[in-house]
């Protein structure tokens, strides 16, 4: 069966695709690698050059990858879904270690609406990750985030921190080992 797919959004990762068609589908295509394409199965699948809807039924606004392999969608009502590599670096925001090869949900509570991961090759931005919420506050997860919250310096976290409690932002980017965001004021911090 012949399926024709209107892509919205388009993201590549380490030799694979995600998209998200006009009317909100997630579709994946590619090597498999650590279960990145979030069918369900793992690398030793290979390779799937036919495009594979992923969870049927939930529509989705908004998709990230990574070049290694970790990978982020967010549905139309802010629940955020991670998938892919987590191995020792916690960048999936799942609470450990495990790769996952399905989309899991990573916060009940959170509503997120603004995604941001380093897509470079090499470096420890890759691992990690950040997410502004429904208002406006800055989360970040994943290794070597180097940063100070309440006067503790964090380096890993395997769930969302909140940066801040005061501070509300409207932009972030994630690169090798920093973090830019832009608060509600313009300041670029």
């Amino acid at each position: 069966i012949e399926i024709t797919i209107i892509i919205d959004k388009l993201e590549s990762g380490g030799n694979y695709y995600l998209a998200i068609d006009t009317d909100g589908n997630l579709w994946s295509e590619g090597y498999n690698w650590y279960g990145a394409l979030g069918t369900g199965k793992t690398v030793g699948d290979g390779i799937l050059y036919n495009w594979t809807q992923i969870m049927p039924g939930t529509k989705f606004k908004e998709i990230k990858c990574s070049f290694n392999y970790s990978n982020y969608a967010l549905d139309e009502n802010g629940k955020l879904y991670s998938w892919g590599l987590n191995s020792n670096h916690g960048q999936l925001g799942t609470g450990d270690k495990e790769d996952k090869n399905f989309p899991q949900l990573i916060s009940e509570t959170i509503k997120f609406k603004k995604l941001a991961t380093c897509a470079g090759i090499g470096g420890t931005g890759n691992n990690a990750m950040a997410a502004i919420d429904e208002n406006d506050n800055l989360w970040i997860w994943g290794s070597e985030l180097n940063t100070n919250i309440n006067g503790e310096n964090i380096e890993q976290s395997y769930t969302p921190i909140k940066v801040s409690d005061d501070l509300k932002f409207k932009e972030i980017s994630v690169g090798d080992r920093y973090y830019l965001a832009i608060d509600e004021n313009d300041n670029l911090i």
